[in-house]
């Protein structure tokens, strides 16, 4: 692997549980200190050691804003930012296709995403002040702005996907 952040080796740990309870998250993580991708499943609040950076995937948020354009294909404000995210995903798949290391990746992720960030929240910011609060749009933009700050940590850490 090529230039490896913190160890010389990239490693993506799965556990699955029957349940959606806190223990087995609690009882996984320990006192996990590295980076935790996930949902925002509010179980993983509060898990881990005081060094664990908690990251959200920017696949979930994608999925609420494209069930919201499936059940109102003429919604152009969730086309819109389904579109945003899938142009922020190319940015990943263009540095893995280039086979950029992680200085690589991160260095074109700063340049790229962060306008792409800031046009998605705005349009999801926009997209929440109009829709019906019980929509699958105002869901999805609930969603996403909740969990922003953990949706950008990607900027902050190269070995986090946006995907």
């Amino acid at each position: 692997m090529k230039d490896e952040p913190k160890g010389d080796r990239k490693e993506a740990v799965f556990d699955f549980r029957l349940g959606r309870g806190r223990e087995g998250p609690k009882q996984f993580l320990g006192d996990f200190a590295g980076i935790l991708q996930s949902d925002g499943y509010v179980a993983y609040e509060g898990m881990g050691g005081p060094k664990l950076v908690h990251a959200c995937c920017w696949a979930h948020a994608r999925r609420y804003f494209f069930q919201a354009e499936q059940l109102n294909p003429g919604d152009a404000a969730a086309t819109r930012i389904v579109a945003r995210i899938n142009d922020l995903f190319a940015i990943d798949a263009e540095a893995r296709a280039q086979e950029m290391d992680w200085a690589g990746r991160d260095k074109l992720r700063q340049n790229r995403a962060k306008p792409f960030l800031e046009e998605i929240k705005s349009r999801v910011e926009s997209a929440r002040s109009r829709a019906l609060p019980s929509s699958a749009l105002a869901k999805a933009c609930h969603y996403t702005l909740t969990l922003w700050f953990k949706l950008t940590r990607f900027l902050e850490y190269p070995g986090t996907g946006t995907e």
